[in-house]
């Protein structure tokens, strides 16, 4: 009887998972959640958009009516900058001050193998008004460095830079700013 209470227990405990809150640590900024309501909103408020690509200083203005602009696919590029997950919580150092009614939250990546090296958030009265970033990625062909920023309602802002082996570097940027 006590080898099959024993097997029991046993089977139990390992069928068992230790479940995470979807919200992670409170502490860091979850940015799929974040992204999802910005695409919600912005897909219900259809503004129109400037778009300005920059490739090594060959420049194109598109502007795009609001029912034909994609949020998702503009906004979801964003989520390689998710630091919100457990594996990463002790591997940024934390830090955040208040200004003139702005709470700004700043994470800095602890080593210099984390994509993201930099997230900057802005919050007034506890709603994100801005976030920015750094990120960089190497191996040994190539390395991809950018800075990216978005503030709330549609303003996007992304620079780049990508180096691969044997060939020149691409600068690039990206604007989105809506129209009034």
């Amino acid at each position: 009887m006590f080898r099959l209470s024993f097997v029991f227990i046993i089977l139990v405990c390992s069928c068992s998972t230790k479940q995470e809150s979807s919200a992670g640590d409170p502490h860091f900024f979850n940015i799929e959640d974040f992204l999802s309501t910005e695409i919600s909103y912005l897909d219900s408020l259809k503004p129109d958009v400037i778009k300005t690509a920059i490739l090594n200083n060959k420049e194109e203005v598109i502007e795009i009516e609001g029912a034909q602009m994609n949020w998702e696919k503009e906004l979801s590029q964003f989520n390689i900058l998710q630091i919100d997950k457990a594996a990463l919580w002790e591997k940024f150092n934390v830090d955040s001050f208040q200004d003139n009614g702005k709470m700004t939250i700043r994470y800095i990546g602890k080593n210099p193998k984390l994509r993201v090296k930099e997230f900057i958030l802005t919050q007034r009265e506890g709603k994100v008004v801005e976030f920015t970033a750094k990120s960089s990625v190497k191996n040994i062909l190539q390395s991809t460095s950018r800075k990216w920023s978005y503030r709330s309602g549609g303003e996007i802002y992304i620079e780049g830079l990508n180096k691969i082996l044997f060939m020149e570097p691409q600068k690039y940027s990206v604007t989105i700013a809506t129209r009034d």
